[in-house]
């Protein structure tokens, strides 16, 4: 029997930039647990309505996306 000698890659993570979007926005719309909050979209839309941080995070493997995590910092007073 065989096995795969295909390497497994780890992801990665790191601060996602606008160059990264339209790999993003692929990733949400191919995922099937996402909804319209994940788009990148949302994020510029707290920062540039609210005033928020938006700290967009993305999982590689490799050149592909395999995770985002779209963090918008909100203070309350």
């Amino acid at each position: 029997m065989e096995s795969s000698t295909a390497p497994f890659i780890s992801p990665v993570a790191r601060p996602a930039h606008f160059d990264d979007r339209a790999r993003w926005n692929g990733y949400v719309e191919r995922h099937p647990h996402a909804s319209v909050y994940h788009r990148w979209e949302w994020g510029e839309l707290f920062r540039d309505v609210y005033g928020t941080r938006w700290r967009p995070l993305v999982a590689m493997r490799g050149a592909r996306v395999c995770g985002v995590l779209p963090l918008v910092r909100l203070s309350s007073v």
